[in-house]
C-alpha cells in the first residue's frame, strides 16, 4: 500500500507537469486570425524565398528578402515578426528603415518584435524588406510575418514573447528555488544525501542550456563560443544524471553512456572550425541523448519495485518521452502545436531532486518512528510487568533512586494465592491477579506508582502521608470484599494483606523493602486481610 501510494503521487505530479507544458505549447502557437490581421506573409512570398533553411557556407550569413504588400486602411499599423531564425535583422518599409532586432552577437530565435510603421510611409502599394543575419539557419520558422493594427500588434508581441521566451525565465526561477532548497537539504542531512549533489549541479547546467530558448539581444561573447557553452551544458546534464543514477540505483550503464556522450560533444566543440560544422556535428550527436534517456529508463525500471527513487526517475523520464511523442505526432499531422521552450525539461529536472529529498525525509521519518516504537517497546519490556502491565522491580529501583521523601511505601500480596492456583489452575490465578491489579489502578491517583516485584507481591509508592495511603488501601480491600472475582458461575473471594512504611529520609531500596515487608508480615501474623503500618518502636 505504501509503495502504491507513493507511485500514485509521483504519477500525479508528472501528469500536472506534462499537462502544464502542453498548455504552454498550445498557447505558444496562438496566432492572429484572419479577421485580426491585415496581411499575412509566408516565407515563399518573399523574393528570394525566406522560408527557414540551413546555411551551408559562411558567405551566406547575410541575406536580403523583399515582398510587395497591398494595404487599404487608415489605421496605424506595424510589422509583427516572431520566432525568426536569425541573429539579427533590420526591417525596411518602402526602403525606409523602421526598426531592428538583435545584432551579430545575439540570440533572438525565440523572440517576438512588433515594429510600428510611420503613417507617412504607408501607401496602397508597399515594399517590405528584411535584411537578415544568421549563422547557421535563416528564415521564417513557425509564424508568418503579419501586418497588424497597432493595438493588436502590441498584444500579440506581449503574448508570443511571454509563451515563446519569457516563460523560460519563470522556469529559471523554479530551477533557482529548487537548487537552493536542494543545497540546503544536502547541507542539513550531510553525508546521507551527498549523492544528490550531482542533481543539484545538473540544474545549474539546465539553467545555462535554457538560456538558449530566450531572446538575448546582445551577447558578451561571440555566438560560436556561446553555442558551444550551451550545448556542452546540455550534455553535462546527461553526464551528471548518469552519475546520479549510478550512485543512487547502482547501475553503471547510464554512467558510461553519460561520460562518453559528454566527451564526444566536447570533442565536436573543440574540433569544429565554425558554427555550421558545430551545428552539423551536434545535430548528429543528439542521438546519444536519446541513448542516455533510454539507459535511464531501463535502469529505473530494473529496480522500480524496490526503490522509490527508481519510480521517481522512471515516471519522469517516461513523461519526457511521452511529451516528445505527442509533439512528433502532431507535427507530422501538420498541426501547429510545437513545444519551443525547455519548460518541461526544466520542470522535470527541478522536481526530480525535490521529490527524491521528500521521499528521503519521509522514509527517514518513518524509520525514526519505527525506531522510537522499538525503543518504546523495549522500554515497556524493561520497565513493565509482562502479565499485568504495571511497572516492574527494575522500574521500582529507578523510582526509589529519584523520588524525594516523604512518601508512603505500601507492600501487599494476595492471601492464600497458592490455594487459588492449586484449586483452579495458574491460568485462573493469572486472570484473578490481573482483575485485582486493574481494579486497584482505579483507586490510585495519577502520581501513585504500582509495581509488581515478584510472584503475587506488589508495591504502591504514594507521594502522600501515611494515613492517606492507609485510606486508599482500605477502600480497595472493601471493594474486593464487595466484588469477588467470578470464574464461570463461581465467585472466588480474594483478600490482600498490606504493610505500609512511611519514608521520611533517603534510604536504600533494600532498607525500604525490608521495613515494608516487616509491616506486611505483621498483617499476615494478625490473621491476614489486614493493613499494618511499620512502627519504629
Amino acid at each position: 500500500m505504501k509503495n502504491k501510494n507513493s507511485t500514485v503521487a509521483i504519477v500525479f505530479i508528472y501528469c500536472i507537469i506534462l499537462m502544464t507544458s502542453l498548455v504552454i505549447a498550445f498557447y505558444s502557437g496562438k496566432r492572429p486570425t484572419e479577421d485580426e490581421y491585415l496581411v499575412s506573409i509566408q516565407g515563399d512570398e518573399f523574393s528570394p524565398s525566406f522560408n527557414s533553411e540551413l546555411i551551408l557556407s559562411n558567405e551566406d550569413q547575410r541575406s536580403s528578402h523583399e515582398v510587395s504588400v497591398e494595404i487599404q486602411t487608415e489605421d496605424k499599423i506595424g510589422v509583427l515578426i516572431s520566432r525568426l531564425a536569425s541573429n539579427g535583422y533590420e526591417v525596411y518599409w518602402n526602403d525606409y528603415y523602421i526598426g531592428q532586432e538583435g545584432i551579430e552577437k545575439a540570440n533572438i530565435w525565440n523572440g517576438t518584435r512588433f515594429i510600428p510603421i510611420p503613417d507617412e510611409l504607408v501607401k496602397e502599394h508597399n515594399t517590405l524588406r528584411i535584411e537578415n543575419f544568421a549563422y547557421y539557419k535563416s528564415g521564417i520558422t513557425s509564424h508568418p510575418i503579419y501586418i497588424l493594427e497597432l493595438e493588436r500588434g502590441y498584444f500579440y508581441q506581449t503574448w508570443l514573447q511571454f509563451f515563446n521566451s519569457d516563460i523560460v525565465y519563470i522556469g529559471l526561477g523554479v530551477l533557482l528555488i529548487s537548487f537552493s532548497l536542494l543545497i540546503i537539504l544536502i547541507f542539513i542531512f550531510n553525508t546521507s544525501t551527498r549523492n544528490y549533489i550531482f542533481l543539484a549541479f545538473a540544474m545549474v547546467f539546465m539553467g545555462i542550456y535554457a538560456l538558449d530558448y530566450t531572446s538575448i539581444s546582445f551577447l558578451p561573447l561571440d555566438y560560436f563560443t556561446y553555442k558551444r557553452i550551451v550545448m556542452i551544458s546540455f550534455w553535462t546534464i546527461s553526464m551528471l544524471y548518469g552519475i546520479s543514477i549510478y550512485k543512487i540505483l547502482g547501475n553503471k550503464l547510464p554512467l558510461y553512456t553519460g561520460i562518453l556522450s559528454w566527451i564526444g560533444i566536447v570533442g565536436i566543440a573543440v574540433f569544429s572550425k565554425d558554427i555550421i560544422a558545430f551545428k552539423t556535428g551536434y545535430g548528429i550527436w543528439y542521438m546519444t541523448q536519446l541513448l542516455n534517456i533510454f539507459t535511464w529508463v531501463i535502469s529505473a525500471w530494473i529496480s522500480y519495485k524496490k526503490k522509490v527513487e527508481s519510480r521517481v526517475f522512471f515516471v519522469g523520464f517516461v513523461t519526457l518521452l511521452l511529451f516528445s511523442g505527442i509533439n512528433l505526432y502532431l507535427d507530422n499531422k501538420g498541426i501547429f502545436f510545437s513545444m519551443n521552450s525547455p519548460i518541461i525539461y526544466i520542470s522535470i529536472f527541478s522536481i526530480i531532486p525535490l521529490m527524491l529529498i521528500y521521499f528521503y525525509i519521509k522514509e527517514s521519518r518513518s524509520r525514526l518512528e519505527r525506531e522510537m516504537e522499538l525503543r518504546k517497546r523495549a522500554d515497556l519490556k524493561a520497565n513493565h510487568d509482562a502479565l499485568t502491565g504495571v511497572f516492574n522491580k527494575h522500574y521500582l529501583t529507578e523510582v526509589i533512586e529519584n523520588i524525594l521523601p516523604p512518601y508512603s511505601f505500601a507492600m501487599f500480596d494476595f492471601d492464600d494465592y497458592k490455594r487459588i492456583n492449586d484449586n483452579y489452575g495458574h491460568r485462573v490465578g493469572n486472570e484473578l491477579m490481573k482483575y485485582i491489579v486493574d481494579n486497584m489502578l482505579g483507586f490510585l491517583r495519577e502520581e501513585d506508582i504500582l509495581c509488581r516485584i515478584g510472584g503475587d507481591e506488589f508495591v504502591v509508592v504514594l507521594p502522600a502521608e501515611c494515613d492517606i495511603a492507609k485510606k486508599r488501601m482500605l477502600e480497595f480491600t472493601s471493594f474486593l470484599a464487595d466484588n469477588p472475582f467470578v470464574h464461570g458461575n463461581e465467585k472466588i473471594d480474594m483478600t490482600i494483606s498490606v504493610g505500609i512504611f512511611f519514608v521520611e529520609e533517603m534510604l536504600s531500596e533494600n532498607e525500604i523493602l525490608h521495613l515494608a515487608d516487616t509491616a506486611l508480615y505483621e498483617s499476615k501474623r494478625n490473621g491476614k486481610n489486614k493493613i499494618s503500618i511499620y512502627n519504629k518502636k
